[in-house]
């Protein structure tokens, strides 16, 4: 291929390329439509492409001049472009919060050419770390939207009512609606997941409600079908303090059908580190998937593919899957 080199922007100041990545981050990083420059979360210059295909955007963080968390505020750099590569806006903003009280946990790019960051807000006493009251939620979500000459953004709070949430992914769908979608629990303390939920942002009324019914919980019978007779036997003789969940499950890819439905396609990912210090190792192992349709408002249907892969190497024998039909 042949062509000329195009000037599509450049930054204030140094771009963040370099830190500590995580595996948290990494399932992160391998949703939707995103492509990140460098291996980590954050870090270096973040594509993402809008679900129609028509325009990508970049984004980026500068090296914070304050190195104290609580005191600085990230700018992030945000450029939006359509397929021929016109800039159609962008610019550099501070974030409304410190670095301490928010986490960026990415962004979607809508057809209309508006970026929306998802956020996590750590509230109460400790900004850092939330709440002390470990009963109680310590953090909500926020949605920032970005648009065309307009730097500071509008704000929608995300609720999810009496749920814990057990990770959280924003995409447009095929009808053009911006989803927020994940997992929960109904026990703050739970490590496992109880069920799936779907939630519809209105940008213009700046607001967040159920779509489809919003909460579809895994049937128990699904759960057992992960476990051993022991473990069976210990859910048959439980108390109130058994928690019957689906643990470490990541959301992979989701899909939206030109019938009306939603899939989630999610894997049981999980790391296993031995020794310490620098004679430690850790195995990751990406096991079976997990794939919910949901439709007119209830779990059409859930269904495993069993697997187990391990590997030394992060995410080197995990899934793509393709959607047809």
């Amino acid at each position: 291929l042949k062509g000329e080199s195009k000037h599509l922007f450049e930054s204030s100041g140094k771009v963040m390329i370099s830190g500590a990545g995580s595996f948290g981050n990494s399932i992160y990083r391998h949703f939707g439509n995103r492509f990140n420059f460098f291996d980590y979360a954050h870090m270096g210059y973040i594509f993402n492409v809008s679900d129609d295909k028509t325009k990508f955007m970049c984004s980026y963080t500068l090296i914070p001049n304050e190195k104290r968390d609580k005191l600085n505020k990230d700018v992030i750099g945000i450029h939006v472009f359509d397929e021929n590569l016109t800039k159609l806006w962008g610019f550099e903003t501070e974030m409304p919060y410190s670095e301490a009280q928010m986490d960026n946990l990415g962004y979607t790019l809508t057809n209309d050419g508006k970026v929306c960051m998802l956020v996590r807000v750590n509230e109460g006493e400790d900004e850092e770390n939330g709440t002390k009251d470990k009963t109680k939620r310590s953090y909500h979500y926020e949605v920032l939207v970005y648009r065309k000459g307009i730097s500071k953004p509008k704000i929608v709070v995300i609720k999810l009512d009496n749920y814990f949430d057990a990770g959280i992914n924003i995409y447009q769908d095929k009808l053009g609606n911006i989803m927020i979608a994940g997992f929960y629990s109904q026990k703050i303390d739970s490590r496992g997941i109880d069920g799936a939920y779907l939630l519809t942002l209105d940008i213009d009324k700046g607001s967040v409600s159920k779509a489809n019914g919003g909460f579809f919980e895994i049937p128990s019978d699904f759960i057992r079908s992960f476990m051993s007779d022991k473990q069976i036997k210990k859910t048959e003789e439980k108390n109130d303090n058994f928690d019957l969940a689906l643990g470490n499950l990541f959301i992979r890819n989701i899909y939206s059908t030109p019938e009306g439905s939603t899939k989630i396609v999610s894997e049981i990912i999980f790391t296993e580190c031995h020794g310490s210090g620098s004679s430690m190792s850790c195995t990751y192992n990406f096991n079976d998937v997990v794939i919910f349709s949901i439709k007119a408002g209830k779990m059409e249907w859930i269904k495993k593919i069993p697997k187990i892969t391990e590997s030394s190497i992060l995410d080197a024998l995990s899934i793509n899957c393709l959607l047809i039909g």
